[in-house]
């Protein structure tokens, strides 16, 4: 019996799938219509000079989220590999490798300012948009662990909402911050409340694994 019923949850893992395409592509869609029309409006109201610094600290932004991506699809597939929702990476694992991302967060953070501050102090660098920069990659640890935990489990319309949240609010968020005359933090600002927004659904979603 064990064989056709191994057989059956896979069918059901993979009709949950088909089911949760359309809410991840939306998802996706969103996602890039956000991000096109940010970096468009951002183009607009900030200066050359802002514009191409806002674009190349963004730029590192992507490059730190290279090791997210890989540590989401590891979860995902450690999790859906069971056919239990939350198997292979257990509650228990999932709550000390969140947390211990919180942790690991926190510890880099606090090196990653005092390294800007040196740096602003020693050669001129500008302090605040690096923090603000740090403050974007700091939250990726948590968000990716969510997205994965939400992905294994295939509840797309969840994984899909928090993915949506990285990049639907930017522009929103950008048009008051740069009408205060932020300049680039105000581009850096904004990316940082929409992650933050981002990773707070997931972990809002994930609570019961967190607990």
């Amino acid at each position: 019996m064990s064989a056709p019923r191994g057989a059956l949850a896979g069918l059901r893992g993979r009709a949950a799938g088909v089911a949760g395409g359309p809410a991840v592509l939306a998802a996706l869609v969103a996602w890039n219509v956000g991000n096109y029309v940010f970096f468009l409006a951002a183009g607009r109201m900030l200066g050359p000079e802002d514009f191409g610094m806002a674009a190349a600290l963004l730029a590192v932004t992507v490059i730190a989220s290279v090791p997210g991506n890989a540590l989401q699809y590891g979860i995902a597939r450690s999790v859906a590999a069971t056919s239990g929702p939350g198997g292979g990476v257990s509650a228990a694992v999932y709550r000390r490798a969140w947390r211990g991302s919180l942790r690991l967060a926190a510890a880099s953070g606090a090196v990653a300012a005092a390294g800007v501050l040196v740096a602003g102090a020693v050669v001129g660098a500008p302090v605040g948009p690096l923090l603000l920069t740090v403050a974007i990659i700091l939250p990726m640890g948590p968000l990716f662990l969510s997205l994965g935990q939400l992905q294994g489990e295939r509840r797309y319309t969840g994984y899909a909402a928090t993915f949506a949240l990285w990049g639907v609010p930017r522009p929103a968020l950008l048009v008051p911050l740069a009408a205060l005359g932020l300049g680039v933090s105000a581009a850096l600002g904004a990316t940082a409340l929409a992650l933050l927004a981002a990773a707070g659904t997931g972990a809002l979603l994930t609570a019961p694994r967190l607990r």
